[in-house]
């Protein structure tokens, strides 16, 4: 079994923890949208972006293996996860449902009783198996492909 921890990302750590995000989404995303929908996801995935929006309503946590993030988990108000990347190599090892574990725990502990996500089409099957439930058909804006989802917690 893969040892990982999970933490809070340090600023210092952001740089790091955006290219999980950018190899992640390259290869897994990125392939299904248009140049219009790469470009609006980059337009929040990027180092200015994430920086504001943690000085404002959003938390992370990083996974890391001896030392080296490979995944990622953002979320807003304490309710809504906008982030959730786990590198390929290390998929499947229980990486991505410990980070979002630890947004629960925090979202309980906030006092909330539902968490949302807008989940791409690739990490569906994800949330459908953390016990989310779709609220629509897959919806498009400025070029991102999601499915609205909610949970009760």
């Amino acid at each position: 079994m893969l040892e990982f921890k999970i933490e809070e990302l340090k600023l210092e750590n952001l740089e790091e923890a955006i290219r999980v995000i950018e190899i992640t989404f390259l290869k897994f995303e990125a392939p299904d949208y248009s140049k219009e929908g790469v470009e609006s996801f980059f337009e929040f995935a990027n180092y200015e972006t994430i920086e504001e929006n943690l000085n404002r309503n959003m938390k992370m946590y990083v996974a890391k293996v001896n030392e080296k993030i490979v995944g990622v988990i953002g979320y807003r108000d304490n309710s809504h996860i906008n982030l959730l990347f786990v590198l390929e190599e290390y998929q499947h090892n229980g990486i991505a449902r410990a980070l979002y574990n630890m947004v629960i725990k925090k979202c309980k502990n906030a006092g909330t009783k539902k968490i949302t996500v807008n989940s791409s089409p690739y990490a569906h099957n994800v949330y459908l198996k953390f016990g989310f439930i779709v609220d629509n058909q897959m919806q498009e804006v400025d070029g991102i492909k999601f499915y609205q989802m909610h949970m009760e917690i």
